[in-house]
């Protein structure tokens, strides 16, 4: 359920502000989660490079479920740093992957949290470039401190709270614990303020301390970490005796860590400092020297530029960029004076972008500009994309970054309109190329032809569809009706040929695809090949009776697959004339005669009432009359020559081949008439005769040497 509602919360959110704010540790999507996340400024710069909204909501579902403890069971996400033990952690997004670790967050009651940390959002490709820079950073760190983020809890807290370790859980693999994510801060002490002197002198800590010799319990922890080579006396911890030890050891390193530079110890009772002195020697993390003139002149000389420059490069790893900007100053470091400007502009952004839009745009625009003066051209890039200045960003990244990024410029381009030049670059600059990508770019530039090329030689036969379509979108109907056919599209191949009028194309695949409908298993994707027959020659036929060319309708008409849907298809276009020959030519004359009835009752020739206005009623109804009985005596005629067959069959003339004139025949056949209408008297008998003078005295050619043998 609470998930459901962070989700819900999170499609609000997406729709009505955007997705920027979402990505703070403070924010509404993560006050719950188990652990608080924090996204670093790379990171937050490649989710908002994202052009799907979709993926956008991707990242944060799957960050969310990080937080809340989820970990893949199976897969193995694990990142070895090669000259620190930290581990990083990698997450599939799709085609992306997010790196995270652990950072340690120091809250109030002086109590350090465990939080996830998310580094970047990049392709597979770029993880070991990251992982390189980020184990430089880890390097300068103690085991101490990264044994302290190694440390696996339930919940985020590490000091201060109340935890769980790992060892407790039943079910650990379906914790996510910190050991997930390996993760440096900033720093675990806090950055000093501007006002922090670079030295400090530090007098008689020790000696004026009320635990005095209790120090010697620090014996005690070197004796327990293989530390302590002589055998000095020692007593053992108890809490109750040792209370004031925390407090002191807080005090000591609020001291130790409120200089920039150097710290200097001066104690005048050794018994009381030994302890703690002979801790950090062993450590090698002091020098010990001789209060003297020489000494005093030392810390009275001026710190080297060298030194300054130095300071100035550790405070930019700790981001604290107006001090690193003054060291460099000092240094007189020109670059990195502006890389630290540059850098604190861009950092300035993150808090200026809902409060004061203006201003967060002219830092951009600002910070582009020193890091393009001094050769950080990718950082350049990256702040005019910022600034929607999408061609500016794609030509720097295509020809001032050193390696280029060629699929960083393409989608500026793409994003700039420029379809065509992000098509080229995705064909020519990528390595390897990215063709999808180009078909693409080419298809929103209306480049049809040259994406279906693309997508039909390049992007293999998952493509066969696309390459069809942006065929068909072209005008190209022959080849998006063979792509079609090659990829078994069947209906969408026929389709294309009847909008192109590839009438006899189509029948020719259809006529294929049903001669090796057994024998290819790929023809079978669930499609009646005979229904679609059908439905193609309805539609052909149906073409060519809209441009009035009965003649070829009637030679698809044919191939329909059955006599009874070429009646409903002919019937429903009222093509009578045409029905009732295809009947006569297949030996069906009753039905031929059933046909000629239903002109009688549509009359073909009738004047339409929507033109009765063009002439007089007495010609209307004359020539309406005239055109009635005319088809009343031609469904007498086609009557009589059924009866006629009927008849001449059953006593055996078609078989005998009677010879004689048409006028012997006729008596003959008026007598056969006769006989055979003979139980109805004379009525039967004028009937008859009747029919045979309407078969003759019409001027109807029925020869009965055509149909006796």
């Amino acid at each position: 359920m609470a998930m459901d509602m962070e989700m819900g919360f999170l499609e609000a959110k997406r729709e009505f502000e955007g997705l920027d704010d979402l990505l703070k540790a403070d924010g509404d999507l993560f006050q719950n989660a188990r652990w608080k996340v924090l996204c670093s400024d790379d990171f937050r710069k490649s989710f908002w490079k994202l052009e799907s909204s979709q993926t956008q909501k991707l990242v944060l579902i799957l960050l969310l479920k990080l937080s809340n403890g989820w970990r893949p069971k199976k897969k193995k996400v694990d990142l070895k740093c090669k000259s620190s033990s930290m581990v990083l952690k990698k997450f599939k997004v799709e085609d992306l992957y997010i790196v995270c670790s652990i950072d340690v967050l120091k809250e109030q009651w002086q109590s350090y949290t465990q939080v996830l940390k998310a580094w970047d959002l990049l392709p597979l490709q770029d993880i070991e470039r990251l992982v390189q820079r980020l184990d430089g950073i880890f390097k300068m760190y103690t085991e101490d401190f990264i044994s302290f983020c190694n440390e696996k809890y339930l919940e985020g807290f590490a000091s201060g709270g109340n935890y769980i370790l790992e060892s407790a859980l039943q079910n650990v693999d379906d914790i996510d614990g910190a050991a997930q994510f390996k993760h440096i801060p900033d720093s675990l002490v806090d950055i000093p303020p501007q006002t922090y002197p670079l030295d400090v002198l530090l007098y008689n800590f020790f000696g004026s301390s009320p635990l005095k010799g209790q120090w010697r319990i620090v014996y005690e922890y070197m004796k327990e970490k293989g530390l302590l080579d002589a055998t000095w006396p020692f007593p053992s911890f108890k809490l109750e005796k040792h209370n004031m030890l925390c407090s002191e050891l807080k005090q000591l390193y609020v001291a130790i860590t409120r200089t920039r530079q150097r710290l200097w110890i001066c104690e005048n009772e050794e018994e009381f400092s030994n302890p703690v002195f002979d801790f950090w020697k062993k450590k090698c993390l002091v020098q010990v020297r001789k209060l003297d003139n020489s000494l005093a002149r030392s810390m009275h000389l001026p710190s080297s530029l060298e030194e300054w420059k130095s300071l100035g490069y550790k405070l930019l790893q700790q981001r604290n960029y107006a001090m690193a900007t003054g060291c460099f100053e000092r240094a007189h470091c020109t670059y990195g004076e502006e890389l630290s400007k540059a850098l604190g502009l861009r950092a300035n952004v993150d808090r200026l972008r809902g409060l004061n839009p203006e201003r967060a745009s002219s830092d951009w625009k600002q910070a582009a500009k020193i890091f393009y003066s001094i050769g950080k051209a990718e950082e350049a890039a990256d702040c005019f994309y910022m600034l929607k200045k999408y061609e500016k960003a794609g030509q720097i990244y295509l020809e001032k970054c050193h390696p280029a990024l060629p699929e960083q410029a393409a989608k500026c381009f793409t994003r700039a309109g420029r379809f065509e030049a992000a098509a080229q670059i995705y064909l020519e600059e990528c390595h390897p190329a990215m063709p999808e990508q180009a078909a693409k770019c080419f298809t929103r530039a209306g480049r049809f032809e040259a994406a279906g090329q693309i997508y039909l030689e390049k992007c293999g036969v998952s493509a066969l569809g696309k390459a069809a379509e942006c065929f068909h979108l072209a005008g190209n109907y022959k080849t998006a009706a063979e792509v079609y056919a090659r990829g078994n599209y069947f209906s969408k191949c026929l389709s294309v040929c009847e909008e192109g009028k590839l009438f006899e194309t189509g029948l020719q695949y259809l006529k294929y695809w049903k001669q090796n409908e057994n024998s290819d298993k790929r023809l079978a994707k669930g499609e009646d090949l005979d229904k679609l027959k059908q439905s193609f020659l309805e539609s052909t036929a149906l073409h060519f009776h809209k441009i009035n060319d009965e003649t070829t309708m009637m030679n698809y008409v044919r191939d329909f697959d059955s006599m009874r849907s070429i009646r409903a298809f002919l019937l429903s276009l009222n093509c009578l004339d045409e029905l009732q020959s295809l009947e006569e030519e297949s030996g069906n004359f009753l039905e031929a005669a059933n046909v000629a009835k239903l002109r009688v009752l549509t009359p073909a020739n009738c004047v339409p009432y929507e033109y009765s206005d063009s002439l007089p009623d007495e010609d209307l109804n004359t020539k309406n009359s005239n055109d009635f009985s005319m088809q009343v005596n031609l469904v007498q005629v086609y009557l009589a020559k059924c009866i006629f067959l009927l008849i001449a069959a059953r006593k055996g003339c078609l078989q005998t081949g009677l010879a004689g004139s048409e006028e012997y025949f006729a008596e003959e056949d008026e007598n056969l008439m006769s006989e055979e209408c003979g139980g109805l008297g004379d009525v039967g008998k004028r009937v008859a005769g009747r029919l045979m003078n309407k078969v003759w005295g019409y001027g109807q050619k029925f020869s009965p040497r055509s149909y006796c043998k």
